[in-house]
């Protein structure tokens, strides 16, 4: 197969080769609906930093202690498809022996299952995410990002005073409970969160400025998802995987009647 564009998840526009992206690792749930953004597909990943690499995957990528603790926990886990399988077969390896960059493209080829359920790879232009993780809803969004802030800095100290993971990670899923009840549909038995929780035990510190980082990612990744909320997205694969087509005028159209339609509405809500 030649080269393609992806597609990105908020807006559906093409990405193109070396495009800055922050891309996510979903798994298919067993939901069938779609009533909230992880409904039928949710994140296992914090955002992953890279550009496209024009084959469905990420080029010039930024390895954090998060990803790479992330992986060696998946790995085990881990089952592949027929083609996948014969294909590292024939090189002779197995999935332990891959590198972060090669179960990356293990997955952005579609060949990998997490407890028999589909993973794929889903992109986002970097110029979206921006602006979807930054934007501001006074009645809402704020105040789940301080909730969220408060559940680090809480999870943090509270470091200090445990001796047991088990009790630690417990405190941490009730703490998030009940700080944002709109993510207890994911809890923080989110498999991301889950390891952000064993990176602040492992490092005992919040001043380490790796945990520091993870912790600013699932922020963002938190803030993502509840935007998307407001957007009426939700977290899924994205059709347009093997096509080059990357013409812009119906995503114009589009644009410009869904523009019209949100005057109308502010007209009459004046």
């Amino acid at each position: 197969m030649g080269s393609w564009a992806e597609t990105d998840l908020l807006t559906q526009l093409p990405i193109n080769a070396g495009d800055k992206i922050r891309a996510f690792v979903i798994v298919k749930r067993l939901d069938e609906d779609y009533h909230y953004p992880t409904s039928a597909w949710m994140p296992i990943t914090n955002p992953i930093s890279g550009a496209y690499d024009d084959y469905g995957c990420i080029e010039n990528f930024v390895l954090t202690l998060d990803l790479t603790s992330f992986i060696e926990k998946l790995k085990p886990l881990i089952s592949l498809n027929e083609r996948a399988s014969y294909l590292l077969s024939v090189e002779n390896k197995n999935v332990k022996d891959l590198s972060e960059l090669e179960i990356i493209n293990l997955i952005s080829e579609d060949g990998t299952y997490l407890d028999d359920k589909p993973l794929r790879m889903i992109f986002i232009l970097d110029k979206i995410y921006q602006a979807s993780v930054s934007f501001e809803d006074k009645k809402s969004i704020n105040i789940i990002k301080k909730d969220l802030k408060s559940w680090f800095e809480t999870i943090t100290d509270a470091r200090q005073s445990y001796s047991s993971l088990d009790d630690f990670a417990k405190l941490a899923k009730a703490f998030s409970c009940e700080a944002f009840p709109g993510f207890s549909c994911d809890g923080f038995g989110h498999p991301a969160r889950k390891n952000l929780i064993d990176l602040v035990w492992q490092n005992k510190s919040f001043k380490d400025k790796d945990v520091k980082a993870a912790c600013k990612e699932a922020l963002e990744a938190c803030s993502l998802d509840y935007f998307m909320r407001l957007a009426r997205k939700h977290w899924a694969p994205q059709s347009g995987k093997g096509s080059k087509n990357d013409d812009l005028n119906a995503h114009e159209v589009l644009n410009q009647i869904a523009a019209e339609i949100i005057d109308e509405r502010y007209e009459d809500e004046d």
